[in-house]
């Protein structure tokens, strides 16, 4: 466990605990950014999409109330907000499909495709949105941290949650 003097500032104090936890100590949660086409961020942001479907997420989290940021993938290109994630359910697609088809703002036939050859999937149960007054573009995430799109999902490591506090203001509650 860190010792801390009482005149060090508590911006440092916090992005000690923030690395250390990050390093592989005891982490409550982490935040992830989510991969996203433009056309199913928007209905998130709308609050017309409240479940996202995966192929494959990390069992290693501990997802309730864990941050997802929100990135829209070409031809948009950037951060858009984030989410909170209040559940993470594997089940099979039956099962994803009749409770949660319609909250995933998705048809039949895009469904069957997306999850061609599985016989399982990922519902992640979504709330608290928040949208970014402006996007964070791929090009400024890229020079500040060297950000690199995930396929899916990816763990946000401390530099990347640097730069979105710097680059972004949230304008919805």
């Amino acid at each position: 466990m860190t010792k801390y003097s009482d005149d060090m500032p508590n911006v440092i104090k916090n992005q000690t605990v923030l690395m250390q936890e990050r390093n592989g100590h005891s982490s409550p949660q982490s935040s992830v950014v989510l991969s996203i086409n433009p056309e199913h961020v928007e209905k998130i942001l709308l609050g017309q999409k409240t479940v996202e479907l995966r192929r494959r997420f990390s069992p290693k989290l501990e997802p309730v109330g864990i941050t997802a940021y929100i990135y829209a993938t070409s031809p948009r290109k950037a951060m858009m907000g984030s989410v909170k994630i209040r559940q993470v359910l594997k089940l099979s697609l039956e099962q994803i499909w009749s409770q949660y088809g319609d909250l995933a703002s998705i048809a039949r036939n895009s469904f069957n495709d997306y999850f061609d050859g599985l016989s399982t999937g990922y519902a992640l149960i979504l709330g608290n949105v928040q949208i970014f007054e402006e996007p964070i573009q791929l090009k400024y995430l890229q020079t500040k941290c060297n950000f690199h799109p995930p396929q899916s999902f990816s763990y946000v490591k401390l530099d990347l949650e640097m730069a979105m506090k710097d680059g972004s203001t949230i304008i919805s509650p």
